[in-house]
């Protein structure tokens, strides 16, 4: 690479090699590779918009239009939201228009010195829900080659610590989340978790502090669905367990409740987490100016793609926040001539999020995670008790039926009696 710099007189010096780079931190790498990195994405923005197949064929977001844009800037949208650093994550809705766009990154990247690690660089194929019963057999093997390099189709890889699969679906996600999880009580067992002695406080909020977030990485840009939440409340129940020092009798298979170790530990539900990070980050991204990225992709919608249908609704960051207001009741205390959300005095959700910075807006999400809490331990007090009363309308009906056979069958059941006992006492939040 080559330079040269402008002196104090004005003039431009001779041209000389670059042989040294930045150290590792230093402030003024970003500001040196943004400038840089500005020019070459220019001209590839401009030849973007000169191909029919690709400007056919990219994926944008729905925005309204803006006075005196043209292709030329929705097309340069849509290349800057598709970057992070020097990691890019290209889209396009065929594989000729994806190979025409590698192709044209390659080729400028190299006029100016750069190269794409082929290597590092893979495809993957979104694919569409089948409807068809049987479902019709797999594609042939997407194969894109650009100036020259070959890429290797996989079917998950990992973009900005989060996977991203062919099917768009969280379960893979959540499942690395999990050993994750594991792995953060496992390193600090010897030394704390498995020490009989150690402080129970301790545990709990080291259990909060390295467990919990491993398992919540990027939670509040999750669109999960019931079974996600079931996933996610399977592992923070065994967490918990395990950080309680709880222990199954031999012979019986009922565990602490989940509400009860909650209340033992002193924290809330994941679910109740995962929707109160969620609420949070949407004031965050509110209160962001229109032009910004992340507001942007969170509340735009993209152009194309494929309709759900009828009795399989689209279950996208947007349902989900709307669903965390209704779950956190988000209109507690407003009235028809004092409209409020979360306490705010305001219609819509996204400026009230904007008052004072959100600091009423935080505090509110905070008190409607408190009410879904006290309702959630509410409906598993009443499902405890449904399930007591029916465990007892299902006791004997005769005599005949606890009369013992030579001594066995009797025993038996007054085993069992006593194993109902333990469970139910066991499940009875208290």
């Amino acid at each position: 690479m080559w330079a040269r710099v402008r002196t104090d007189d004005g003039e431009l010096s001779d041209w000389f090699p670059v042989t040294q780079g930045l150290r590792q931190g230093c402030s003024m790498s970003p500001l040196l590779f943004n400038v840089f990195f500005a020019a070459p994405l220019e001209i590839i923005v401009t030849r973007f918009s000169q191909d029919e197949v690709i400007v056919r064929d990219l994926v944008y977001l729905k925005e309204e239009e803006r006075r005196g844009e043209g292709l030329l800037d929705r097309v340069r949208r849509a290349v800057w939201g598709m970057l992070y650093a020097d990691d890019a994550g290209v889209v396009s809705k065929s594989a000729d228009g994806l190979a025409r766009m590698m192709t044209i990154i390659v080729e400028v990247f190299r006029e100016f010195g750069l190269t794409v690690s082929e290597r590092k660089t893979e495809t993957l194929v979104m694919r569409v829900k089948e409807r068809q019963r049987p479902p019709p057999p797999p594609p042939p093997v997407l194969t894109i080659e650009a100036a020259g390099q070959r890429y290797a189709q996989t079917t998950e890889f990992r973009y900005l610590g989060g996977l991203v699969n062919e099917q768009g679906d969280l379960t893979r996600e959540i499942n690395h989340r999990s050993k994750a999880a594991w792995a953060c009580i496992k390193r600090y067992a010897t030394e704390l978790f498995d020490r009989p002695g150690a402080p129970f406080r301790l545990k709990a909020r080291l259990l909060q502090a390295e467990a919990v977030e491993a398992l919540l990485y990027g939670c509040m840009t999750w669109s999960p669905r019931r079974n996600h939440y079931g996933m996610l409340q399977t592992t923070h129940h065994r967490l918990l367990l395990r950080v309680i020092g709880y222990r199954r009798k031999r012979g019986t298979y009922r565990q602490l409740s989940y509400a009860q170790a909650l209340k033992r530990v002193g924290c809330q539900s994941v679910e109740a987490t995962v929707r109160q990070r969620r609420l949070l980050f949407a004031g965050a991204v509110a209160r962001q100016p229109d032009g910004r990225l992340p507001k942007r992709l969170m509340f735009g919608e993209l152009v194309g793609g494929e309709d759900p249908g009828q009795g399989n609704p689209e279950q996208n960051w947007l349902t989900c926040l709307k669903d965390d207001m209704k779950m956190f009741e988000a209109r507690y205390g407003s009235t028809t001539d004092k409209p409020s959300v979360f306490g705010v005095p305001k219609l819509v959700w996204s400026e009230a999020a904007k008052v004072e910075g959100g600091v009423p807006w935080h505090a509110g999400v905070l008190q409607g995670a408190e009410r879904f809490m006290a309702s959630w331990h509410k409906g598993k007090e009443e499902a405890s008790r449904q399930r007591a009363i029916k465990r007892g309308d299902s006791g004997p009906k005769n005599s005949l039926d606890t009369a013992p056979i030579n001594g066995a069958v009797g025993g038996r059941k007054e085993t069992a009696r006593r194993e109902e006992s333990k469970r139910e006492e066991t499940d009875r939040v208290t």
